[in-house]
């Protein structure tokens, strides 16, 4: 029998966070399966067979934290599920590789680069990338989108999911701005709508191309999460991908955001990790976290998944925990 491997997957208690978990368990080989949160009470325990409290990410003590947690559980690699643990962990590669730990993570580059979306542009506008949608950079000049066709779009340099977004609909709307947006938030125009809304889900080589995609008609729950999913074939983006890749050149799992615009795939943004989708791939057949596992450990490039093509709808449910320490 195979020895069991031990994986931490870190801010268990989101939706990405128990959403790898869920997909862990499908994994051919063994696995131990520990999960942590700074939340004392969470839904993680039911998908994981260890949980833990942790501090917060941004805690100075934190690094301690959790190399003494590696050491002590003899983790061997950590998958993180929420986006602060991707930079911490970006950052702190060889204090994890001297413990014998590897950090699931993307190319470092890419990492840093997709964090802050004016200098990802900045990055890719020097190849006149057709899929790029025109930004600037908001400096608090009203007269610097005279020419602009409303509406327009904000988004804060830094975050994920939607968050801070702001439409102004005419430029009577831009005086409403907060002082906070100069410097912090990027312009662009609004372009497609919700219903041509794409996920794109890739495993990168690391040198250019990659190995798999599936791609999700999508919608989003107000939490900016998917809560809808729809298989579909998109063999007409496979040249935009492609010239993505060779650019970026994304290693493991990373997901592309696009809206179909007058007949062209226009990239929102990339998530450089296992974003909120990745338990609606699994259930579709492409199960990314186990692929990674496989790839990443045991050196095994990852196949052509089998897809049962349909759509996933999410919903809330219960989940129990009985004083006797059952669970349903």
């Amino acid at each position: 029998m195979d020895e069991q491997t031990a994986i931490l997957v870190t801010g268990a208690s989101g939706i990405v966070g128990y959403g790898i978990l869920k997909t862990l368990k499908e994994a051919p080989f063994p696995l131990t399966l520990f999960g942590s949160s700074i939340h004392p009470v969470s839904v993680a325990s039911k998908f994981c067979h260890t949980f833990i409290q942790a501090p917060a990410t941004s805690n100075s003590g934190y690094l301690n934290w959790l190399l003494e947690t590696v050491t002590n559980f003899n983790i061997q690699a950590i998958i993180p599920g929420i986006e602060a643990d991707v930079f911490f962990l970006n950052k702190h590669r060889q204090q994890l590789a001297d413990s014998n730990c590897f950090p699931l993570l993307n190319q470092e580059k890419l990492i840093n680069l997709c964090r802050d979306k004016w200098l990802f542009f900045e990055f890719l506008q020097h190849y006149n990338l057709p899929c790029l949608i025109p930004t600037q950079k908001w400096n608090g000049n009203i007269s610097s989108l005279n020419h602009a066709s409303y509406p327009i779009l904000f988004k804060p340099r830094e975050g994920y999911a939607g968050r801070g977004h702001q439409l102004v609909e005419n430029k009577a709307g831009l005086s409403s701005l907060p002082p906070s947006f100069v410097d912090t938030y990027i312009v662009q125009p609004y372009i497609g709508n919700k219903a041509k809304e794409y996920s794109v889900a890739v495993f990168g080589d690391g040198q250019g191309d990659f190995f798999n995609k599936l791609c999700l008609k999508r919608t989003l729950s107000p939490m900016g999460y998917t809560d809808f999913g729809q298989f579909v074939e998109l063999n007409d983006i496979d040249s935009t991908l492609k010239a993505l890749c060779t650019i970026l050149k994304p290693l493991g799992p990373t997901n592309f955001q696009f809206r179909l615009h007058k007949g062209e795939y226009k990239l929102l943004e990339v998530n450089p990790r296992i974003s909120s989708s990745t338990s609606i791939r699994a259930l579709l057949g492409y199960n990314e976290a186990v692929m990674a596992l496989n790839y990443f450990l045991k050196g095994h490039n990852p196949p052509l998944p089998v897809i049962k093509p349909g759509y996933v709808v999410r919903y809330i449910e219960d989940c129990v925990f009985y004083e006797d320490g059952s669970h349903f």
